[in-house]
């Protein structure tokens, strides 16, 4: 089919497909749009949730460093302590450590403590419980040096440790620091799973900004995804991304844990499960789609009636029209709208009232007028028969020329004056002038010339 033939078409194709194809257009485009804005309510939706899991885990953070901090200001005021660092007496020490370690123990299973001492020569003396010696000197070196109470994070032996560190002093005199110490592991990071079903993992971040090692996790054997980190820019940090290469049922966001000086120490990860939020796009793809299939459906049946509508009367005046032509009477063409194709109608009916009278009219014309001609014959009949009778019987000679002079009609008188037939007297196209003698010629060609002009002028 060529693209001229869509003139030859139908008019209600010409509707139809115009406005099925503008229905589809419409119905399947916010389809799309629906589809794609529910998808980016669901993005929205899932980075808000891991934005605030973030949130929450980072307020933990916070709150277990003020609960380390309070704890270390509370072990700094005990006398006893006080007195056996100012003694450095190790084994009393040992001892409050165990009393106070197992009367902690319960808010957190990897606590563990840690203190500092100077001797009168600048040396300096450690001990911690036997659990935890994670932390190195030179971070108590700096807790001692500052001689004031401070709490963060700190990387320690590949671990990230919150703390809060606190001088101790014995009758105004500084006689070392205590501190304590909370590891960030799979125990404390578990913590949170429970609560909001997703992973978090904690990767080390060096000071030159490179990826290095898990140092904790809550997923085992977990590794680092270098697709993901190698693309990570420190001045974009937190970094939200959904269904990364190889993890399409993942929304992840990563954010930089910092110590007390603003350093970052290490990435936190945390991943949710998208596969509910993926069954739920998935059957909301399914609705919508079955919803526009319903709704195309109602509007072709839409279409198709209201092109029915008005395509009907165009119809009864394409159908009047034809029988116009085939000859058949139509009085009228009756139709009950008032729009533009009713004013058509009734401009037709008009027409064919007006061609029915002009019919009339004409047919009774054409009645008088065979009348009128069968009367003038009669007359011009009758007229003929008197003037005929009345030239064959004159006693002249009546005849009739034409403008080269040659006779066309003579009575039958001739052959009594002359003694000439008819048929001799038509045989001779100059018979007339023959009979002149050749003296009168020139007068009766001058004389005829004369009648010519006369007869052309009157006329």
């Amino acid at each position: 089919m060529r693209l001229s033939d869509i003139h030859n078409i139908s008019i209600k194709w010409k509707l139809i497909i115009p406005f099925l194809f503008l229905a589809f257009l419409g119905t399947f485009s916010l389809i799309f749009l629906s589809i794609r804005f529910q998808e980016k309510t669901f993005l929205s939706q899932e980075k808000s949730h891991l934005e605030c899991l973030q949130k929450s885990f980072l307020s933990k953070v916070s709150e277990s460093s003020t609960l380390a901090l309070s704890f270390a200001k509370e072990a700094s005021m005990n006398t006893c302590l006080k007195e056996a660092l100012a003694q450095e007496d190790l084994q009393k020490l040992r001892k409050i450590c165990t009393q106070s370690h197992q009367t902690l123990r319960g808010c957190f299973k990897s606590l563990g403590w840690r203190f500092l001492v100077m001797d009168k020569n600048g040396k300096t003396l450690e001990l911690s419980d036997e659990k935890n010696k994670c932390v190195p000197k030179n971070l108590f070196r700096d807790w001692f040096t500052k001689k004031i109470p401070q709490s963060g994070l700190a990387l320690v032996n590949g671990k990230i440790v919150i703390w809060g560190a606190v001088p101790v002093y014995n009758e105004k005199e500084l006689v070392g620091a205590v501190a304590i110490i909370i590891p960030i592991d799979k125990h404390f990071l578990m913590s949170f799973t429970s609560i909001f079903k997703v992973s978090y993992t904690l990767v080390e971040y060096t000071k030159n900004y490179k990826i290095g090692a898990v140092l904790a996790s809550t997923e085992p054997n977990k590794s680092i995804d270098t697709a993901i980190y190698s693309q990570l820019d420190a001045s974009k940090l937190p970094y939200f991304c959904v269904s990364p290469q190889g993890l399409s049922h993942k929304a992840m966001l990563i954010t930089p844990l910092k110590d007390f000086q603003n350093v970052p120490l290490a990435l936190l990860e945390i991943a949710a499960d998208r596969t509910h939020s993926l069954e739920l796009l998935t059957e909301y793809k399914k609705n919508m789609i079955l919803v526009g299939a319903a709704g195309f459906l109602l509007s072709l049946g839409i279409i198709f009636w209201i092109t029915i509508i008005f395509t009907r009367p165009i119809g009864k005046l394409v159908r009047a029209a034809q029988e116009i032509a085939s000859g058949k009477t139509i009085k009228e063409i009756r139709l009950r709208y008032r729009d533009e194709i009713g004013i058509l109608a009734q401009s037709l009916s008009e027409m064919l009232k007006s061609l029915e009278e002009s019919h009339r009219q004409i047919k009774d014309y054409a009645e008088n007028l065979e009348k009128k001609v069968r009367e003038r014959t009669k007359a011009l009949t009758e007229s003929e028969e008197k003037y005929r009778t009345l030239v064959e019987n004159v006693p002249l000679v009546v005849y009739r020329t034409d403008a080269t002079g040659t006779l066309t009609f003579v009575n039958k008188y001739i052959e009594k004056l002359l003694g000439f037939s008819i048929e001799e007297v038509f045989e001779k196209k100059d018979f007339l002038l023959s009979r002149i003698v050749e003296e009168d010629k020139e007068i009766y060609r001058k004389h005829w010339k004369e009648c010519l002009e006369k007869a052309t002028t009157s006329n």
